[in-house]
């Protein structure tokens, strides 16, 4: 799949503004349970979006994205010999799909138990809000890295094809 750097810029872009909110609401979700001593802990649209079917939405469209950007930039890492950004996308596409897989357990949990705050596979062993909030911030560092590279990159006008 032969993609334009700016169709993968704009995937990139469109992965990380996802990312960026989904990171809001576990940052909220961890100050509201550690720090103000919730009870429970919903994030910022509370009980209206912390549903298991809206994660596991989230995490697929992040997860399709990823794809659409490993699948274009693949063919364009050798080009700009930028090795260490193809690697980010790999790791981040492949931890994402770990956490993906959690998703799917969590959301087969919500509709065979019934439960709001699953524990998905490794929730059983570390906390589930925590454990989210690792997982979620681990795919988004190297893509918000790799945003940033690609707009330096672009001002610097090594890719002069995004406008």
């Amino acid at each position: 799949m032969k993609l334009s750097i700016r169709t993968i810029f704009v995937f990139m872009m469109m992965a990380t503004v996802v990312q960026s909110f989904h990171m809001v609401e576990h940052i909220a979700q961890l100050i509201q349970r550690y720090t103000l001593g919730f009870s429970a802990a919903h994030g910022i649209l509370g009980d209206l979006l912390d549903l298991e079917p809206v994660h596991f939405t989230f995490n697929l469209v992040y997860l399709a994205l990823t794809t659409f950007v490993w699948l274009g930039f693949r063919n364009l890492f050798m080009e700009w010999n930028m090795k260490l950004a193809y690697r980010m996308i790999i790791f981040t596409l492949g931890f994402q799909s770990w956490h993906f897989i959690e998703h799917v357990v969590k959301i087969q949990q919500h509709f065979t138990e019934g439960c709001v705050s699953c524990p998905g596979i490794l929730g059983y062993f570390v906390n589930p809000i925590v454990l989210h909030f690792a997982y979620n911030l681990i795919v988004f560092v190297p893509f918000a890295a790799l945003a940033y590279l690609f707009m330096t990159r672009k001002k610097s006008g090594a890719l002069k094809e995004i406008n």
